[in-house]
């Protein structure tokens, strides 16, 4: 029965205004930010891997913290009910997977050179951002294709 009960508040929501697209506007400028602070810019810049990789831990946490907040009642019956919201959270995943991605690869090929604690570091940020793009695609687009078919 709750199961039945949280579609039908996703199909009949509350009125009132959503900060939906906002809140993906926003999660995408964080995603373009943390991109530029990968690998490749903490030995540029000689920022520490530990402290500004990929934007900081707190920083990370603040996104998967976000990304699941869209999972609230009022943002997922906006993005169900905007294909063009639905469009870009799909591409903020794609985002996020390609940062993944990226820094996988980077990891595994200089692995050999960096410190037990960095390799921890980046692989702890690395696992978060995957949840990340995972919550979007799995808890959320996922959800509501199903929502969707009903």
């Amino acid at each position: 029965m709750c199961g039945l009960t949280g579609i039908v508040t996703v199909k009949n929501p509350d009125p009132g205004p959503s900060s939906a697209e906002a809140d993906i506007r926003a999660l995408a400028e964080r995603v373009d930010r943390m991109a530029e602070r990968g690998y490749a810019y903490c030995g540029k810049s000689g920022h520490c891997l530990e402290d500004g990789y990929l934007g900081g831990a707190d920083s990370i946490e603040a996104l998967w913290r976000d990304v699941r907040g869209l999972k609230r009642e009022q943002a997922l019956f906006a993005i169900h009910g905007d294909p063009g919201r639905r469009a870009r959270l799909a591409e903020l995943s794609g985002r996020v997977a390609g940062v993944v991605d990226r820094e996988s690869r980077r990891l595994s090929e200089r692995m050999g050179l960096l410190t037990a604690r960095e390799v921890e570091q980046m692989s702890r940020h690395i696992d978060r951002l995957r949840d990340v793009a995972w919550c979007i695609d799995r808890e959320i687009l996922e959800n509501l294709d199903k929502i969707a078919a009903l």
